[in-house]
């Protein structure tokens, strides 16, 4: 791989850091569309737990609010 731009030089010390840092961000970009829809997929779902009271939109009730990790 390699550059002499800015941001390349910016990645590490020397190539191999600058090609382990490259390789780390590449697969960070790849990783970042499932936990984007994971976290989507949990929100829409407590969304979907509200409840109308009195014409109005409300968070369940706390007993039956599920904790993610």
């Amino acid at each position: 791989m390699g550059s002499n731009n800015d941001f390349w030089l910016r990645l590490g010390d020397d190539e191999a850091a600058r090609e382990k840092e490259w390789d780390r961000r590449m697969e960070l970009v790849g990783s970042w569309p499932s936990h984007a829809r994971a976290a989507i997929s949990q929100a829409m779902e407590d969304v979907r737990r509200y409840v109308v009271v009195d014409g109005k939109l409300r968070p369940p009730p706390v007993s039956s609010v599920y904790f993610y990790n």
